[in-house]
């Protein structure tokens, strides 16, 4: 019979018979760990502890085990028998040369596991028949990626058989070596939805090609004729410094009846297609990105009307400069092939280009360019071409691809539908027109490409442009002089311009008045010193940001329209001032004061400066103390007069400053020149030199100079040179020597290396030379391109000098051309 005295008994025994509960589940959930490891979640963590094989004192009650970057050596059988919950098993980064045939025996609920980068080779020796019986019906997840060192090992072989018992196994990463060959084992492997085969850093590969019979025995899910695949990714298959890779309707034949949605054949070495392989695409595709390949023009261009739904192709190239090559390529396409097919071009102008000359994505004479330049030709006046573009195509991005067009009579079929354009990091630099066709193109992307020339009726044909990206380019001249506004008059539906880092100091008032529906316009890191343009007619105007200038204020007029626009109460306008020296001064009181009371939002206000009467800026660290100063200040009228004589000495300074910094190499050429012709008289005649060439180069370059250039020019053709260990006047500052070379010779012939890119001396003898072409008119500077500098590592004023002057590539990898080269270029010195 129950009795109340019992009571307290029956609570304590409750009590310990829960905590005693608690205390098992709480062994289960969190296992106890060796000294070595840590626990989380009911998994522990062995990596990186210099283990030499697996711990014995393993709590068995783990989901997972991560056993990685440790030195194991091997996996004894039974290994893992007590670990029946076990699910994730990474013994990844050890030193594993072979599996015992029970290691993984007692794994009946794994369903991952790692032995990538440890040292089990392709063989059927490393692999066990029956090595993965134990986890046939649990494990989907297995990566044996980063094993296999000898990818030309003749005997390697997938481990099949042993692989053939996985029935559930969905996931599965391989290394790939020359002789790949998919046993019949992989046919028994139903569930396998994704084979991996990756190179650096996931693993080893090197596929020279891809055979019929390569994929017969994989399960039907990866095949691709009929598949339902939607995403190919075969990025970087091919060696990195294959040539002449072209894609023909072979190659393509089984793409027609897919549902691929995107292809990814990026890095690839892709020169060309046939025409009719792009016919082989399948109706479905939507996605293509070509990036890193080599593509130039060709007639199959004319297929791009017959992918009926692709909408976006990325045609990026290399976004890092590249690694030098470590070992000769293992096979290479037969020149012969390149040359014998009709859509190549000329042998000597396609597959034998120079090993790690850059000319992906230009036209077929471009390796030519410089003899256009030196004889004075252009190819690029006399284009009548039509482009096609797939019908429903609205985005096509071909960034980084050191294209170098004249941008003249650009004509596309009005039959699409893009509607984003993206050619920035280029080198464009003249902008002519017209640039038909695009009647639907809303972002256009010319930034970075060095633009220094504009037609002023450029725009004109793109009616629908809303977002126009022009950064980082040389627009300071075509802006300055387009006082009429006609570069942008009919982009009436504009939304958005990016006119920062161009140089610009002076923009005409009426530069802007076309742009009605303007709602951000960035004018930032230029050199603006008066911002007074019209801006009555931008009613939409949200973001202006005038960041990184020398703006001292902002005219009443534009304050006033952006207090009118602010007076919407839905509406903010942003309004960047930052890094701009602020007068403050009684001048400019009332400007100050809007910046205090408007509803304007000024982003980042900490970082304003202020310029203050005594001719100093420092930053301002709180403007209503900054007004109240002010007001003390200007009451007084002698210390306003005073204010206003020191404003107007400031500003005359910072101007004198700016001109004198602008003209800076101008005036020392002018000095040096001005001291020479105090010291001597000259009496050459407009058309007669002393010297042919004065040859500017690197100390380090010696070699190449006094032993072959000199040689080869004046031993041989005739001229006359001057180099300045050899000619300069001992006792003359080197700047008067520089300057008399410049001077006495016909041209300044720049031997162009890293070196010199270096070289303080050398970049002054450029700008002297620069200098003197301004000065006197006539053409002074020619580069030899001694090495092959990508665009990106030039600094911009050498890659403007480049552009805009005669320059000549000296042929190291062809040196059957070596001697037409020296007939060239001591003819181009020879010239006027």
């Amino acid at each position: 019979m129950f009795q109340w005295r019992t009571l307290p008994l029956v609570a304590a025994l409750l009590v310990v018979h829960t905590v005693a509960v608690q205390v098992v589940r709480m062994s289960v959930v969190t296992p106890a760990c060796q000294s070595l490891c840590t626990c989380h979640d009911g998994g522990v963590d062995c990596s990186g502890k210099g283990l030499t094989s697996v711990p014995d004192d393993l709590p068995g009650n783990m989901t997972s085990l991560n056993l990685s970057r440790n030195a194991i050596h091997d996996l004894p059988n039974h290994t893992f028998t007590r670990f029946h919950l076990l699910s994730v098993l990474d013994v990844s980064y050890n030193n594993i040369s072979r599996l015992h045939v029970q290691a993984f025996v007692g794994l009946s609920s794994l369903t991952s596991l790692n032995l990538s980068w440890n040292a089990l080779t392709l063989s059927h020796e490393a692999y066990p028949a029956d090595v993965f019986t134990p986890l046939a019906t649990s494990l989907s997840d297995l990566r044996l990626g980063g094993n296999a060192q000898k990818t030309d090992d003749p005997d390697a072989e997938y481990p099949d058989f042993a692989l053939s018992v996985l029935k559930n196994l969905t996931y599965l990463v391989l290394d790939g070596f020359a002789k790949t060959n998919f046993g019949p084992g992989f046919s028994e492997l139903h569930s396998l939805r994704n084979l991996s085969l990756l190179g650096f850093p996931e693993g080893y590969c090197s596929i020279p090609k891809l055979e019929n019979s390569t994929f017969a025995n994989l399960p039907s899910s990866l095949s691709l004729q009929g598949s339902n695949l939607e995403d190919l990714y075969i990025n970087e298959i091919m060696d990195p410094y294959s040539v002449c890779v072209v894609i023909d309707t072979n190659h393509t034949r089984y793409f027609k009846d897919t549902r691929l949605q995107s292809i990814h054949a990026e890095s690839n070495r892709i020169e060309i297609f046939t025409p009719g392989a792009l016919d082989n695409m399948p109706d479905t595709l939507s996605f293509v990105s070509v990036s890193g390949n080599r593509l130039g023009f060709g007639s199959y261009f004319l297929d791009f009307i017959h992918l009926p739904n692709l909408k976006t192709v990325t045609n990026d190239g290399y976004l890092q400069t590249p690694h030098p090559p470590t070992s000769y390529p293992a096979f290479s396409v037969k020149p012969e092939l390149c040359e014998s097919s009709p859509y190549a071009h000329e042998s000597e102008r396609g597959c034998h280009r120079p090993l790690g000359s850059d000319r992906r994505a230009f036209p077929p004479w471009y390796p030519f360019i410089e003899n256009d330049r030196l004889e004075g030709g252009d190819a690029s006046t006399h284009i009548s071409l039509t482009y096609f573009l797939p019908p429903n195509l609205t985005s096509y991005v071909s960034r980084w691809n050191q294209m170098h067009y004249k941008i003249v009579n650009i004509q596309f079929d009005e039959n699409n539908t893009l509607t984003n354009l993206d050619l920035s990091n280029n080198l464009l630099a003249v902008w002519i027109g017209p640039f038909k066709g695009l009647n639907h193109l809303e972002s256009f992307d010319l930034s970075n490409n060095f633009a220094h020339t504009i037609n002023y009726t450029f725009f004109d044909t793109f009616p629908e442009l809303k977002t126009l990206r022009l950064s980082r380019n040389y627009l300071r001249d075509p802006l300055m002089n387009d006082e009429q506004g006609r570069m942008f008059a009919n982009l009436s539906k504009l939304e958005s311009l990016d006119l920062s880092s161009n140089y610009i100091n002076i923009i005409p008032a009426a530069a802007f008045q076309g742009l009605k529906n303007l709602r951000q316009l960035n004018l930032s890191h230029n050199d603006i010193f008066n911002f007074e343009i019209t801006v009555s007619h931008m009613m939409s105007l949200t973001s202006l940001d005038l960041s990184y200038n020398n703006i001292h204020f902002i005219p009443k007029f534009i304050t006033d329209h952006l207090d009118l626009i602010t007076s919407n109460p839905n509406v903010t306008v942003y309004l960047n001032l930052t890094f701009n020296p602020i007068a403050c001064l009684c001048t400019h009181i009332d400007f100050l004061t809007w910046i205090q009371q408007s509803a304007v939002q000024f982003v980042h206000q900490s970082n304003y400066s202020c310029l203050r009467p005594d001719g100093t800026v420092k930053k301002m660290t709180n403007i209503f103390d900054e007004i109240q100063t002010l007001q003390k200040t200007c009451g007084d009228f002698v210390g306003m007069l005073i204010g206003a004589f020191t404003c107007f000495f400031c500003l005359t300074l910072a101007l004198a400053s700016a001109v004198l910094y602008r003209f800076r190499w101008k005036l020392r050429y002018l000095y040096y020149a001005s001291r020479l012709a105090h010291s001597r008289k000259r009496t050459l005649t407009e058309n007669s030199f002393e010297v042919d060439a004065f040859v500017s180069y690197c100390s380090e370059d010696d070699e190449f100079v006094h032993g072959e250039l000199v040689r080869q020019l004046e031993e041989r053709k005739g001229l006359r040179l001057i180099v300045h260990h050899r000619d300069f006047t001992p006792g003359q500052p080197i700047p008067c020597n520089i300057v008399a070379a410049v001077q006495n010779s016909r041209h300044t012939l720049v031997v162009l290396t890293r070196h010199l890119l270096q070289s303080d001396w050398c970049q002054y003898e450029m700008q002297m030379a620069t200098m003197e072409s301004v000065h006197t008119g006539r053409n002074v500077l020619l580069f030899l391109l001694y090495e092959d500098i990508p665009s990106h590592e030039l600094p911009r004023q050498v890659l403007y000098n480049i552009q805009s002057s005669t320059y000549i590539h000296f042929p190291h990898d062809h040196p059957e051309l070596v001697p037409n080269f020296w007939v060239r270029l001591a003819k181009a010195l020879k010239e006027q």
